[in-house]
């Protein structure tokens, strides 16, 4: 999983601090500033042309975020709000990179939430 834009394996990318960062900003926890493995493993699941690698790159405490509530259907919807509107006031906002890969993401959950409960016809006892 390589980022286009820098050319770095993103599982390069989990359990390291990001480059450049302030003295301040290393203090922080490592949430902020790395991918934890669940995050690595949930974006390897994801399709490639849904990969949010520019995302992953820059705000890996964003993908931590969304990989521990990917498959919690409200929560996951409540944090892509949170991601996308601004209800605290004065955020800049995402790079336009990142907020697509944000859109993308996004209407990739609503897919997953339309597609119907397939069913292990085992299981089920007909009377």
């Amino acid at each position: 999983m390589t980022s286009p834009s820098t050319g770095t394996d993103i599982r390069q990318c989990a359990e390291r601090p990001l480059g450049g960062q302030s003295q301040a900003a290393l203090r922080a926890p490592a949430r902020a500033t790395s991918l934890n493995r669940r995050a690595v493993d949930w974006l390897a699941e994801l399709p490639a042309n849904v990969r949010p690698r520019e995302l992953a790159m820059r705000f890996p405490h964003v993908v931590n975020n969304l990989a521990a509530v990917w498959h919690e259907r409200e929560k996951c919807c409540e944090y892509f709000d949170s991601l996308m509107r601004d209800r605290r006031g004065g955020r800049r906002g995402f790079p336009p990179r990142v907020a697509f890969e944000l859109t993308v993401l996004k209407r990739q959950h609503e897919a997953l939430l339309r597609r119907p409960q397939r069913y292990d016809w085992n299981d089920i006892i007909v009377r």
